[in-house]
Order: C-alpha cells, then sequence, then structure tokens
C-alpha cells in the first residue's frame, strides 16, 4: 500500500499456496494478486495476476500441467516490475530423470515441453510452443546441455505499440547447446552456442559464448564470460507514420562480455569486483508499413533510425558477516553508458572496436552504497 499527496495511491494484494500429498508425490500450487491505482480526479484502475499448477513432482517420470494470466491493467510497478500483460498462457510439460547413474551419464534431465498464449481480454491466439532438451553431467564431472525449440508462427500484440494490432512473425525452429569441463578442476570452461532460423529468406538469430574460470587456490578465483549476439533481417517496430505503425527489418549485434575477481579472506568475509561491458549496434535494411492483417507493407518512411548503444559497469564489493545473520556490505559503482545516433555515422561498418573507443565520449556516474544488516537474535547464537 502506498499513499500520498502529490501522486497517486496504489495498492497491490497478493496470496499464494503450495500443497503436497504426504508422500510428496502429487503437488498443486498457486497465486494470485490484485493491482490497483487510486487516483483522486478519475476512475481506479485495477488488474489481476494468478497462475495455478499442478503435477507429479518426485520420481524419474515427473509432469506438470499450468495456466497463468495478468489482465491488461495489471501493475505492480509500485511494489515490483512489470513487463507484459493482457495475456494468458498454458502449459504443460514432462521431464524424466536419472539419478542414479547411467551409462556414461552420472546424473541427467530429458524434457519435453508445449505452451499456448492468448490475450487476456479476447482469448485471440497469439502463439502455440514447443521445446525439448536434456541435460547430465557425466561421470567425469563434465556436464552437457541440449535444446531445440519449434513455433509455427506468432502473432505479436505488443510491438505495434496500437491497442487491437499485432505484427505477424514468422514460425522459427533452433538448437542450442553448452558444455562445461570438470568444475573440480583449477581451469574450467565453457562453451556455448544457439542457432534460430525463421521461416523467412535471410532472417535469423545466432549466438556465441566462452566462459573460462581459473581458480589459483580456494580463496581467489578469476572469470571471464564473453559474449556475441547476431540479429539477421529481424522484424521490429520503428516509429509510427501518418497513423501507423513502421516495422522495420533490421540486423543487429551485441557484445557482451564481462570479467570477475573473487576473494575470500575468511568465512566471514570476501571481496569481489566485476566488470562488464555490453555493446549493442543496429542498422535497418528496409522500412515497411504494418496492415490490420499484421502483415508488412511499402511505405514512403525513410527517417535515420540507426544506433548503437554501449554500457559499461565496474562494481566491487565487500562483505563482512560480523555476528549470525548479520550483515556489513559495502559496495562501489563505476558506470558509462550512453547511445549514439548520428546520421553520419555509417553503422553498417562499425566494428566492437569502435564501440570501445567511444566509451570516452559518454557521461561518468560514481556511487558508493553502505547495508547494515543485523539480527536482533544474533547474541543468542555467539
Amino acid at each position: 500500500w502506498r499513499k500520498g499527496s502529490d501522486f497517486y495511491n496504489a495498492n497491490v494484494t497478493g496470496t499464494e499456496f503450495d500443497l503436497r500429498t504426504a508422500d510428496q508425490i502429487w503437488g498443486v500450487s498457486g497465486n494470485a494478486s490484485v493491482s490497483q491505482l487510486i487516483y483522486s480526479d478519475q476512475e481506479n484502475v485495477n488488474g489481476l495476476r494468478y497462475s495455478f499448477e499442478f503435477g507429479k513432482i518426485s520420481g524419474n517420470w515427473r509432469f506438470d500441467i499450468s495456466t497463468s494470466g495478468k489482465s491488461k491493467n495489471y501493475n505492480n510497478n509500485d511494489l515490483g516490475y512489470v513487463t507484459e500483460t493482457n495475456i494468458k498462457e498454458y502449459d504443460a510439460g514432462i521431464r524424466y530423470s536419472i539419478t542414479e547413474g547411467w551409462g556414461f551419464m552420472d546424473r541427467a534431465n530429458f524434457w519435453f515441453n508445449s505452451f499456448v498464449n492468448t490475450t487476456y481480454e479476447k482469448n485471440e491466439f497469439s502463439s502455440i510452443h514447443f521445446n525439448a532438451g536434456f541435460w547430465t553431467q557425466t561421470k567425469q564431472q563434465w556436464n552437457l546441455n541440449m535444446w531445440t525449440n519449434y513455433r509455427p508462427y506468432t502473432k505479436d500484440f505488443y510491438e505495434p505499440r496500437v491497442d487491437g494490432r499485432y505484427l505477424y512473425r514468422p514460425g522459427f525452429y533452433n538448437m542450442g547447446w553448452w558444455i562445461g569441463s570438470d568444475r573440480r578442476k583449477k581451469l574450467r570452461v565453457g562453451l556455448n552456442a544457439f542457432g534460430l532460423k525463421f521461416f523467412e529468406e535471410g532472417s535469423g538469430i545466432y549466438s556465441f559464448g566462452l566462459e573460462p574460470r581459473y581458480r589459483f587456490t580456494n580463496k581467489f578465483s578469476v572469470f571471464l564470460d564473453l559474449g556475441a549476439n547476431f540479429d539477421k533481417n529481424v522484424r521490429g517496430w520503428v516509429d509510427s507514420h501518418n497513423n501507423t505503425p513502421i516495422i522495420g527489418r533490421r540486423d543487429q549485434m551485441t557484445i557482451n562480455n564481462s570479467m570477475g575477481i573473487n576473494y575470500t579472506v575468511s568465512s566471514t568475509m570476501a571481496f569481489n569486483l566485476r566488470a562488464r561491458h555490453y555493446w549493442s549496434n543496429v542498422y535497418y535494411n528496409s522500412f515497411h508499413s504494418l496492415n490490420l492483417e499484421g502483415e508488412l507493407g511499402a511505405t514512403d518512411y525513410n527517417a535515420f533510425n540507426d544506433f548503437s548503444f554501449n554500457v559499461f559497469n565496474i562494481d566491487l564489493n565487500y562483505t563482512w558477516r560480523f555476528a549470525p545473520g548479520s550483515d556489513l556490505i559495502v559496495v562501489w559503482k563505476n558506470n558509462i553508458s550512453g547511445g549514439q545516433f548520428d546520421d553520419l555515422i555509417n553503422y553498417r561498418e562499425r566494428s566492437y572496436v569502435d564501440g570501445l573507443r567511444s566509451l570516452s565520449e559518454l557521461p561518468q556516474t560514481n556511487s558508493i552504497s553502505i547495508r547494515l544488516v543485523y539480527f536482533l537474535n544474533a547474541a543468542n547464537y555467539l
């Protein structure tokens, strides 16, 4: 509940439950919450969010069915964060687990899931989605994860930014994998790759990643997380022109690199340092109007919309557990961020090195935060 004189009042109230049989084989769970924006000079805005799940929760074979929904006006931003609303989802899945070893596998999970999405208010079909995959840890402590997805097509009711309109997105299939070496070793390396192909000529998404980690001692370790993502000729909202949504076909390259250092002083004190650079570069291949059937049409719109965006963060954290359940946490944050939207720049030829160089032109902020948490009964445990 929030109440004030210079802004709207707000209320978010929710409840949840989790019930299981005595033998822990079957379970049912759910939650529901309501949101209310209370204005002094206009009608209140009310919203609802809910979810319900039933399934077999133990054993080698497990399954679940669930449903969830968020009404168009659901808004819990005074308490948390909500991204999309006016959506219902119906899910069903089955999983088989190996827990006692089989062949080269020490543990493993195999699964298949299906999802159907509709709008909340009118139950208009949005998409159906299928996902399958497996994860295993070998007897040599290597990890392997592989998955695939398939979606025939999507009616995207969010991208046009206009109530009642949708963007037709062609279907896709994808495959991905992740492999990690023995985590008990001083050097551990993770590799991943992902590819998505739309049912449309020349359109897809591809990503690659490398995650090395080296443990010098049990107290000191460093890691890198290097990733690159490439969108090719993907549809997305650009602007509104003559009261019509404009959709562009765009290429986007995103590089996301981070490194970290962890140092444990003792069982109650630790430092960790994180540095991360995110750079994304976008350029448009063509522009189209959006017709009432969600398809792309011709337009005379040709405004400049290419851009790049840079973020560089450094976080230094100090944690001291000075008593049971009681912590002193000190965090220093350095942030450099901003975008470049300049029609004198050829974004098609822009490289990651160009992105790094442009960091010196962007504003920088620094902040220090101190948090003290004390467990009132800590003295009883000393």
